[in-house]
């Protein structure tokens, strides 16, 4: 779950609360989702595997675009809008099954991946602002990967639940790990 290691102890306590008869979810990913595959498949709790110590680091670049970039700023903020529209409208016409099919699909994911690509050329051959925001990114997903890794260790099946930004990444990661296999969960997500 997107969920740091540290607030495992506060997970348990909720999944418990939860599978013994607690009515109420949080509206996130971790409850409304995770908390009821875990109850279903007979699961103890979820486990956290978010690194929060590693953040986009997104500020430099957005100054250097600013001060010399105006109108690739004025780009990425009609881009911005435009996709939270599309998200806010999905969100509230759409039920959640189809929303997870959207954002588990390969199109989305590339979509989602190209926001830091674009961005990567950036102040490139001086400060490369750019690539080191999207390197920051791709930094925080690789250190969530590492504990994905150690929780799918050999003989065991996880479900990875994290936001389409991660997701669209850690596919990718999981894609070329040859010590996992993965299973698309398109396939569990009723129609």
């Amino acid at each position: 779950m997107e969920c740091e290691p540290a607030a495992q102890p506060a997970q348990d306590t909720a999944f418990a609360a939860y599978r013994d008869g607690a009515p109420a979810l949080l509206t996130n990913e971790i409850q409304q989702v995770g908390f009821r595959v875990a109850k279903a498949a007979g699961l103890n709790g979820v486990t956290c595997f978010d690194e929060r110590t590693v953040h986009w680091n997104v500020g430099p670049m957005m100054q250097y675009i600013e001060t010399h970039e105006p109108e690739r700023k004025a780009a990425m903020d009609a881009t911005f809008a435009a996709l939270s529209a599309r998200e806010t409208r999905n969100q509230t016409t759409l039920p959640l099954s189809r929303l997870l099919q959207l954002t588990n699909d390969a199109e989305h994911d590339r979509e989602n991946k190209d926001l830091y690509i674009a961005t990567n050329v950036v102040d490139a051959g001086g400060g490369f602002a750019g690539a080191d925001a999207s390197a920051s990114w791709w930094h925080r997903n690789f250190r969530m990967y590492a504990n994905v890794q150690k929780a799918a260790a050999p003989g065991r099946r996880v479900l990875v639940i994290a936001g389409a930004g991660h997701t669209a990444i850690l596919k990718d990661l999981l894609a070329i790990d040859a010590q996992r296999d993965a299973e698309d969960v398109n396939g569990y997500l009723m129609p």
